[in-house]
């Protein structure tokens, strides 16, 4: 068996791709929530024994949170890429995957693929872009690879609240409304299982050449067909009320360009949107 560490193993990631890992791989995982701080360098020292892979997922997230802590989420998110960079170059680990975000800001095409200029809105932005920028190129002539997935919009079972579908979802099942403040900006979503099937894609590849590949669905849809979607699929009336504040700056259509993930991995997605609601809403303890 592969031995695998993930950090963040306790998040909205972690804990699925701990589930899609489980039988196949060996997986530790630690976690901030379990005491260990990735910002102190020797975080994993105590470790014992070696790994195949590390897929670093630990650090800070939420764009409006950055912007009253940017300080905060520099220090974590790099620091926290650093240790794990360290760590793999000291103990030999052949395969890194680090999941980041969407980086290309507003689309001067579409899809959008790799080569896609890059604009960074925000600290939480610009610390996850400075994290991968150090891992892809900490390792030189090293054996470890590293397989930076920009993943575009991910939804599912345990994601944070504050999120759009999360949020949707959890207002609809509490007052039978769903409130959004625009409907019509399309997104990239992808069903959260699709992305850490992918992850075992890569793991299973064995070492894969160190790159950068866009992961999404391919597609976009608006806000108002997920909620059209929600609304089909929980059979209830829910009442839509949109406030219509549009942000500045709005990006109104955004999709992944898939071709280079799927040709190296052989992976697409299984789930369709309202495939993947379906199986979200089914999850749910309020159904």
């Amino acid at each position: 068996m592969k031995r695998v560490l993930i950090t963040g193993v306790r998040g909205f990631v972690g804990r699925h791709l701990t589930d899609e890992l489980g039988g196949e791989f060996s997986v530790t995982g630690i976690d901030l929530a379990d005491g260990v701080d990735l910002t102190d360098p020797s975080s994993l020292d105590s470790l014992e024994g070696e790994f195949e892979a590390v897929v670093h997922l630990a650090g800070m997230s939420f764009v409006p949170a950055s912007f009253e802590r940017p300080a905060e989420f520099h220090r974590v998110n790099f620091n926290g890429a650093l240790t794990v960079a360290e760590f793999c170059r000291r103990r030999g680990v052949r395969t890194l995957i680090y999941p980041n975000t969407y980086v290309y800001g507003q689309p001067h095409r579409l899809p959008v693929d790799e080569a896609h200029p890059i604009f960074l809105p925000s600290p939480y932005h610009h610390s996850k872009q400075l994290a991968e920028n150090l891992l892809l190129g900490y390792f030189g002539a090293a054996e470890t690879r590293v397989v930076a997935l920009r993943v575009f919009n991910l939804y599912g079972e345990h994601q944070d609240p504050k999120f759009l579908i999360p949020q949707m979802i959890a207002e609809a099942f509490a007052n039978g409304r769903i409130t959004v403040r625009d409907t019509e900006p399309r997104r990239d979503f992808l069903y959260i299982k699709d992305f850490a099937r992918l992850v075992r894609l890569v793991l299973e590849a064995g070492v894969p050449e160190s790159g950068i590949y866009n992961v999404g669905s391919g597609q976009s849809h608006s806000v108002a067909e997920v909620v059209a979607l929600v609304r089909e699929l929980l059979a209830r009336p829910i009442e839509l009320r949109n406030l219509n504040e549009r942000r500045p700056n709005e990006i109104m259509d955004c999709y992944a360009d898939v071709t280079k993930v799927s040709r190296v991995f052989g992976w697409s997605p299984r789930h369709s949107l309202r495939d993947g609601l379906k199986d979200l809403l089914g999850t749910s303890a309020h159904v």
